[in-house]
């Protein structure tokens, strides 16, 4: 079983302080020359995705379809649980989900449930089962994610009995 990461691309949009979802996306392309050996287990990595964000849900959309050779090519995507966002789902021409080998990939029954990643993690496509591998084709894999880490520091709030303690502004004056 193989790991391919050339086509992953990093989650941005962490900076954000108002914190909104976001979404992140890449294209796999089934032409490529280090996809050209897939066989059945192989993982292709999609998204990085940093410490403490949330994946609100993930997806897939075949933009070009694959050869019509290609052959009992099904996929999975998610994170540690690899069929988390999409199970299973037929990725061939003549697939009866897609309509002339484009179009979303059904997602999983699981999709809709938020996961919070509390260590940096990937989003990725496993190729479940092949019977013969696809060379031709795109698969586009995106991510809804909101950055959750605390703002501030949280930890240091006082109540004072008599009103605000002092802050450094008045030992300035």
């Amino acid at each position: 079983m193989a790991t391919i990461s050339t086509f992953k691309v990093d989650a941005r949009g962490v900076g954000n302080p108002s914190r909104k979802p976001y979404m992140v996306q890449t294209t796999i392309d089934f032409g490529h020359a280090d996809l050209d050996a897939l066989s059945a287990g192989d993982i292709v990595e999609a998204i990085t995705i940093p410490t403490n964000t949330m994946v609100l849900t993930a997806g897939a959309e075949m933009i070009e379809s694959v050869q019509s050779g290609a052959d009992g090519n099904t996929v999975n995507l998610g994170i540690t649980d690899v069929d988390q966002y999409i199970a299973g789902a037929d990725i061939d021409d003549d697939s009866a989900i897609l309509s002339s080998g484009i179009g979303y990939l059904t997602p999983a029954s699981t999709a809709s449930v938020p996961v919070l990643l509390g260590a940096a993690d990937t989003l990725d496509l496993e190729l479940q089962a092949t019977s013969t591998a696809p060379t031709e084709g795109k698969i586009r894999i995106f991510a809804m994610l909101m950055y959750v880490s605390p703002i501030g520091n949280e930890n240091t709030v006082h109540f004072a009995a008599d009103g605000a303690d002092e802050v450094d502004r008045d030992l300035l004056a």
